[in-house]
């Protein structure tokens, strides 16, 4: 498909009358729809929607209480059971997801304990227990176990449809011996939904604003499901659109960019008796402004500008899975090229990016009675061409890796594996991953204790940049080495049928941590600072979680967590890192009515202002509440009304090292139209 079948399709333009427009149309469309003879309704229907409702919640908390019915695949590259997983794992369900007001991924990620996931406008960040680097990541973010990589070599949730995932599995913890590089932190792991497992026709849509009408917002997407012969369809599209924001509207300078984002998605499936394939393709625009001021040379006057970020994203990837000899086979193949542009450097010349891709792997995986064996091996090659950089990176990526999963006794998994990752850049890292798990199924007790290795490769931003941000040149460093990271982890819990505790301890040592360091050296007016390795880190951390479900329709959740996160040898506090954080959730689910509630709160956050040049860093606390209430109409239709960020609360100053603020900035109000025939 060309992109200008993308370009063609109307779009909700980020202004009040294009929004009012948008929900104009949706309004006329879902009556039109509702008086469609194919979808009006009769008494049989309604009857029979009463029952329909009334099972689906009677599912809902079957589901809840028998968590061991949940499979996952992300922790061990292999379909199980979530409590016999040999790490720390949580799942967003697509039930949790359409709780949120559904801007982005990133929101869904919120309330998983161990995770920060913050949104500002055009971009995103998703740390796990505190690894916070500069220019790349350390949590791998995939899709299907595949990654979609954008602008500047970076995944940016931000830029896909949430109503197009099934659920997320965020696995914290060191995952390098078998997802490799980036993966110190953790994987997230998202899920998408595949031809067959839903109505043939989804509609959503969103509108939004805060109390006094700015941030004005609109999302809205449809996905159609359809069988050819033996294969399964399914193609959706979805837009985002959104006033940008400014808590002073004196200035010219906004907070928040303007949204205007486009995705088009197609999923194909097909079952050959024993060997299936999968493919997925997305085009994906964004097109987000702001206004801006700044200062065209040291000293002088603000001068007014139009703030951009523009992206053209693809993603072709092919999956195949089959019964070959006693065990599964399985090979992923993909593709993403990744042009952006943006005028981040202004008053200079505009960056630009463009990125591609290629990604190939294949495992096999054996059951030999109490011994579930997996290996695996492949290739990713990258090509990066940043204007901002002094070359094309270019860098290629061959692994192998192998684990087995004991069965030791009734009681007893034993977990032993590792990867080999060789990197045309730096040389060749192996990993490797220990760990014993205990459950007793009678008591409901359970204990595990686990170590692993973990690194993240430079970015070709850390190696080869050269650009300007404020009032500082950053220059790579092409010999920089890899972070390495070693974690013990222990966890101990209960799990009944209507309640479950967990409490995991998490020790990390970090070293060759690459940092922006001045050099001494002041260029034009402009302090030169360079990447480097330098130093080492220790985070340690614990997660006590719990669940109750007091009543089938009930339930709670309640996190805590300590970390803490210093330099090894000052022992000095790392900045950016909270120190306490709660997360509380509540859920009143009967008949077609779901209420929710959920709280998170971030505390003793330590960093500097970045507004004041040299200031220290100091504490501060961050807490947003936020309501949701969903009304099942009839077995088609839902309607959900949700205010984010119940008590406005504003982001403080150091929340993050460029000031960015979280969005949605304040109170905000939304509702929701779900339709699925």
């Amino acid at each position: 498909m060309k992109f200008s079948d993308l370009e063609g399709l109307p779009l909700v333009r980020s202004s009040r009358a294009g929004l009012r427009a948008s929900a104009a149309s949706l309004v006329a469309c879902a009556a039109a729809l509702a008086s469609h003879p194919a979808y009006a309704e009769s008494a049989a229907d309604a009857e029979a929607d009463a029952s329909v409702l009334a099972d689906e919640a009677m599912n809902a908390d079957d589901q809840m209480v028998d968590r061991a019915n949940q499979i996952v695949v992300t922790a061990g590259r292999r379909e199980q059971s979530i409590d016999n997983v040999q790490a720390t794992i949580s799942v967003v369900t697509r039930e949790a997801m359409d709780t949120f007001q559904g801007t982005s991924v990133t929101e869904a990620l919120r309330m998983v304990p161990g995770v920060d996931a913050r949104t500002s406008g055009a971009n995103m960040s998703v740390t796990i227990r505190g690894f916070i680097p500069n220019a790349g990541t350390s949590v791998l973010l995939l899709f299907d176990g595949v990654p979609r990589t954008g602008k500047y070599g970076i995944t940016n949730l931000n830029n896909f449809a949430p109503e197009d995932v099934e659920r997320i599995e965020v696995v914290r913890g060191p995952m390098s011996a078998l997802y490799g590089a980036n993966a110190a932190g953790g994987v997230v792991n998202v899920i998408t939904r595949a031809p067959g497992e839903g109505p043939t026709f989804r509609g959503t849509a969103t509108f939004g604003a805060t109390g006094d009408g700015d941030r004005a917002g609109v999302i809205l997407s449809a996905a159609s499901e359809f069988q050819t012969g033996a294969v399964g369809h399914r193609l959706s599209v979805w837009h985002r659109g959104a006033e940008a924001f400014s808590f002073n509207s004196g200035v010219a300078d906004d907070d928040l960019s303007g949204i205007n984002r486009l995705s088009l998605d197609y999923s194909g499936a097909v079952d050959l008796g024993g060997h299936r394939l999968r493919a997925n393709l997305q085009r994906f625009r964004q097109r987000d402004e702001r206004g801006g001021a700044r200062a065209t040379r040291p000293g002088g006057p603000l001068v007014e500008y139009t703030a951009f970020e523009n992206e053209d994203l693809t993603h072709v990837s092919l999956q195949y899975a089959g019964d070959v000899g006693p065990g599964l086979l399985s090979f992923d193949a993909g593709f993403n090229r990744s042009d952006g542009v943006t005028n981040r450097s202004f008053p200079g010349p505009d960056e630009t990016t463009r990125f591609d891709q290629l990604v190939g792997e294949g495992r096999y995986a054996l059951d030999l009675g109490n011994h579930a064996l997996i290996a695996g091996a492949g290739v990713w090659h990258d090509t990066l061409d940043i204007s901002i950089n002094t070359q094309t990176a270019k860098r290629t990526n061959a692994f192998a890796y192998v684990q087995d999963e004991w069965r030791a006794t009734d009681q007893i998994t034993v977990t032993l594996g590792g990867r080999v990752d060789d990197f045309t850049l730096f040389g060749t890292v192996f990993n490797p991953r220990a760990s014993i798990g205990w459950r007793d199924a009678r008591s409901g007790l359970f204990a595990r204790a686990g170590y692993g290795e973990a690194f993240r490769a430079p970015t070709s931003l850390e190696n080869f940049s050269r650009f300007l941000r404020g009032r500082f040149i950053i220059e790579g460093n092409p010999d920089l080495r890899p972070e390495q990271t070693r974690t013990i982890e222990t966890a101990v819990g209960w799990s009944g049928s209507q309640a479950r505790v967990e409490v995991v301890y998490h020790d990390n040592k970090i070293r060759d941590l690459i940092e922006v360091l001045p050099t001494g050296q002041i260029i034009t007016g402009l302090i030169q600072q360079q990447y480097t390795n330098r130093g080492r880190a220790e985070i340690r951390g614990i997660e006590a979680m719990g669940e109750l479900r007091p009543a089938r329709w009930l339930r709670f959740d309640l996190t805590y967590e300590w970390l803490e996160a210093v330099d090894a040898a000052t022992k000095d506090r790392l900045i950016g890192r909270y120190e306490h954080a709660v997360r509380a959730q509540a859920v009143a689910d009967a008949g077609p009515v779901r209420m929710l509630g959920r709280m998170r709160g971030l505390f003793n956050l330590w960093a500097p202002d970045p507004a004041v040049r040299g200031s220290r860093p100091f504490n501060s606390d961050y807490i947003v509440t936020d309501l949701n209430v969903e009304w099942a109409v009839n077995r088609n239709w839902r309607i959900a009304l949700g205010v984010d960020n119940l008590f406005d609360e504003r982001v403080p100053i150091n929340f993050s090292s460029v000031g960015n603020i979280e969005d949605p900035p304040g109170r905000y109000f939304y509702a929701t139209l779900r339709a699925a025939y």
